[in-house]
């Protein structure tokens, strides 16, 4: 693909990794094949694409990494346990390659992390619904997301957040001891019966 790639469009100078599968079933109810394509999917393409392209932007001092992430890359999401480990891995994957670009006298090649609440494209998720949140929270515009991760890539910035409201809001969750974390967590989902089989350790 890489070849393809740069073969027809040339040097790749800007790297953007989007690609997500998001079943809405915790792990007891996925078989192990499913688990493997969902790490591969969304954090092994992620890491595999920039092994390819990376050395060359280095070779050429100058390239671009962006990693669409989402919220549950800072917020765990109950019920998606698989999905939200390839989020906080793309996090811990992309904050360690920014480490290594500059330990290696590579940092003028930038890298940016966008953590995206959900997008309209991911159509109406039933354990979202029945959690009250597609209803309360909309999926937002896609358009809407592209621009804000545009307009974070050209200006260089480390973390881009959409909606910006929501870096506040995980911070501040974070200074707050584990029960209350919990409680303010439980409370945005609102969980009852009808999800309750998506993500049940029973």
């Amino acid at each position: 693909m890489a070849v393809k790639v740069e073969k027809e469009l040339g040097p790749v100078e800007i790297l953007v990794n989007n690609a997500s599968l998001m079943p809405m079933t915790s792990t007891p109810h996925l078989t192990n094949d499913e688990i493997e394509t969902i790490l591969t999917v969304n954090l092994g393409s992620y890491i595999m694409t920039v092994k390819e392209f990376l050395p060359k932007m280095v070779a050429r001092k100058s390239g671009h990494v962006v990693a669409v992430s989402a919220l549950a890359g800072l917020v765990p999401l109950p019920g998606a346990g698989i999905y939200t480990a390839t989020k906080y891995g793309i996090m811990g994957f992309m904050e360690a390659l920014r480490g290594e670009l500059r330990l290696s006298d590579c940092d003028y090649i930038r890298t940016t992390v966008a953590n995206a609440y959900l997008m309209k494209t991911s159509g109406d998720l039933p354990l979202l619904s029945d959690a009250g949140i597609m209803a309360s929270y909309p999926g937002l515009p896609t358009p809407y997301v592209a621009e804000k991760i545009v307009r974070g890539m050209l200006y260089n910035e480390r973390m881009v957040y959409v909606p910006k409201i929501f870096a506040l809001t995980v911070w501040l969750l974070r200074l707050l001891p584990t029960k209350w974390q919990d409680y303010m967590l439980l409370r945005f989902y609102h969980f009852d019966v009808r999800s309750a089989h998506l993500f049940y350790w029973k």
